[in-house]
């Protein structure tokens, strides 16, 4: 009997726990008790500074007037960083009630559900992200709804307008870094482009690779929710690639990699230890998806085995729907998230 994936709560947006409202707001408070203290010890330092002045002290009043201005400094950056959160903040209620007065003038069921989505994405506060599926999941539902949109010139003028304040919009991911929105592609859209015109090719990757395909790889690891150990050095990921176990296939778009999928060789099995996309890539192109294909393709024969995030539903999805089937659980917590983690084996074609 063949065991079925079980089924995991739905991840509907994986927003890391991690960055929570309280999490927030404690980081605001932070940033105003710095800020209140720093100033008022700015303001007894220069009180002093000048006290000594007047009293013909000049050693003490150096060094009360550099302590006044190294104060002066701290008293800057925190105001400039208790800013930058308060200015987030605004612009992301604004968008979000940009966006339901926009839905609510949608008339066209799909587009609505849309929109209502993204809006929910948009409203969690902090903005967060667990998984890179996920924002890839919500850049589908921006680029669907924007072809739509495109359509309709009344729409299209209103929709650019969102699109322009979520253009840059910083998200967390799980480790602490902040990736932009990055909406070029929608903007292309909107203009009656065609962001998506160029072929993507799969390649093997050579055990001596470019230096821009380090880079790349690199990155595309950094965004990933398991960030391997030597995937932080492009010395370590070319020493890696030199394993005679080792096989590596790579998505290109003209001289951009776009994808990745890492197999170690086993005897009649292919492990695959990690597949991804690089964090800009929709998931509707179904790159991953591709890259699996691809070595089913060229060893029909082998047993492939893999591993997934308990979290990551669009991943068992994925391998679910390629023949996979539920093999067991991995012990330990895995990943950025420290998330558990089951196992999948997808017997061969013959």
């Amino acid at each position: 009997m063949v065991k079925s994936v079980p089924k995991v709560q739905e991840n509907t947006f994986a927003y890391s726990p991690k960055f929570s409202r309280s999490w927030h707001e404690k980081k605001v408070y932070q940033n105003r008790q710095i800020l209140v203290t720093s100033a008022i010890t700015t303001v007894i330092l220069g009180f002093l500074a000048t006290l000594t002045g007047i009293l013909g002290l000049p050693p003490q009043t150096v060094s009360l007037g550099t302590c006044t201005s190294m104060m002066g400094v701290a008293t800057a950056v925190a105001l400039r960083s208790l800013r930058k959160r308060t200015q987030i903040m605004r612009k992301q209620k604004h968008i979000y009630k940009h966006l339901q007065t926009f839905e609510a003038q949608l008339n066209d069921g799909k587009c609505k559900s849309i929109v209502q989505g993204i809006q929910r994405f948009v409203s969690t506060h902090p903005l967060s992200i667990a998984y890179m599926r996920d924002y890839q999941k919500f850049r589908d539902s921006l680029i669907e709804v924007t072809t739509e949109f495109s359509e309709d010139p009344v729409q299209s003028k209103e929709w650019k307008k969102i699109i322009g304040h979520l253009h840059k919009l910083p998200f967390y991911l799980a480790d602490g870094r902040v990736i932009a929105l990055d909406l070029k592609r929608e903007k292309s859209i909107l203009k009656g482009k065609d962001p998506f015109s160029g072929t993507l090719e799969i390649k093997s990757l050579t055990s001596k690779p470019s230096r821009s395909d380090l880079k790349a790889i690199q990155s595309i690891f950094k965004q990933s929710a398991i960030q391997p150990e030597f995937s932080k050095k492009r010395a370590s990921i070319k020493k890696e690639l030199q394993k005679p176990d080792m096989i590596v296939k790579v998505v290109r778009e003209k001289n951009t990699v776009a994808g990745l999928i890492w197999l170690k060789k086993k005897p009649g099995a292919l492990s695959i230890k990690h597949c991804i996309s690089a964090g800009d890539q929709p998931s509707f192109r179904k790159i991953e998806e591709e890259l699996v294909n691809a070595v089913l393709a060229e060893s029909p024969t082998d047993r492939l085995k893999v591993c997934a995030l308990q979290g990551d539903s669009v991943s068992q999805e994925m391998f679910k729907n390629l023949g996979f089937a539920y093999a067991g659980v991995k012990s330990g917590l895995h990943g950025l998230l420290e998330d558990g983690m089951i196992r999948m084996t997808r017997e061969n074609n013959l």
